[in-house]
C-alpha cells in the first residue's frame, strides 16, 4: 500500500510539473496558406454537324482560293521572267528591233472591219489589257501601227480602234492574226 501511495504521489507531481517542462511555443510562425482549388477545364464544345451544302460551299471556297493563289503566283513568275530578260540585255542587243521582236504577246487580231474601223482582239491569258491602253501591231521586228483598246468584254475578248496617223505610210493595214504588244 505504501508503494501504491508513493506511485500516486509521484504521478501527481509529474502532472503538476508537466506544463513547466514544455517550452513556450514560438509566436512568429507563418500561418498556413490554404491549398488553391483548381477547377477542371471545361470540355470542348462538340463540333456542329455540317450540312452537305455547307461542306460543298467550304470546298468550293477553298478551291477558289487555291486557284486565285496559283494564278497570282503564275503572273508574278511571268513578270519576274520578263524583267530578268530585260535586265540581261546588254548594250549591243538593246536596240529597238530586238526589244520589239522579243516583247511578250498580249493579244492577236481576231477580226477587223475596215469600214467601221473596229477591231476584235483575242487576249492572251493573264495579259491584263485594260480599256484605254495603247498597243502596237507587231510585224516581224517592227511596229506597223497602234491601236487603242476601247472596251474589254471578258478575259479573252476586247474591242479596239486604230490610232489615226500611227500607221507606217499612213495606210491602215490590219490583218487577222496580227500580234499586239506593249509599245516600248
Amino acid at each position: 500500500q505504501l508503494y501504491q501511495a508513493r506511485l500516486q504521489q509521484q504521478a501527481q507531481n509529474d502532472i503538476v510539473s508537466l506544463p513547466d517542462a514544455l517550452p513556450n511555443p514560438p509566436t512568429n510562425l507563418p500561418t498556413p496558406t490554404p491549398t488553391p482549388v483548381i477547377a477542371p477545364e471545361p470540355a470542348p464544345a462538340p463540333e456542329p454537324q455540317l450540312t452537305p451544302e455547307e461542306i460543298q460551299r467550304r470546298a468550293d471556297e477553298a478551291e477558289r482560293k487555291i486557284l486565285a493563289d496559283a494564278k497570282a503566283r503564275e503572273e508574278a513568275e511571268k513578270n519576274r521572267i520578263r524583267e530578268e530578260a530585260y535586265k540581261r540585255l546588254d548594250n549591243t542587243s538593246k536596240d529597238r528591233q530586238w526589244i520589239i521582236k522579243h516583247a511578250p504577246l498580249l493579244a492577236t487580231v481576231r477580226d477587223y472591219n475596215s469600214s467601221s474601223q473596229i477591231l476584235a482582239i483575242n487576249l492572251m491569258p493573264n495579259s491584263n489589257v485594260a480599256a484605254g491602253q495603247i498597243l502596237g501591231i507587231r510585224k516581224r521586228n517592227g511596229i506597223l501601227g497602234r491601236i487603242k483598246v476601247a472596251r474589254v468584254e471578258n478575259e479573252q475578248l476586247a474591242f479596239a480602234d486604230p490610232v489615226p496617223g500611227s500607221f507606217f505610210g499612213g495606210n491602215i493595214d490590219i490583218n487577222v492574226g496580227d500580234e499586239l504588244i506593249l509599245v516600248p
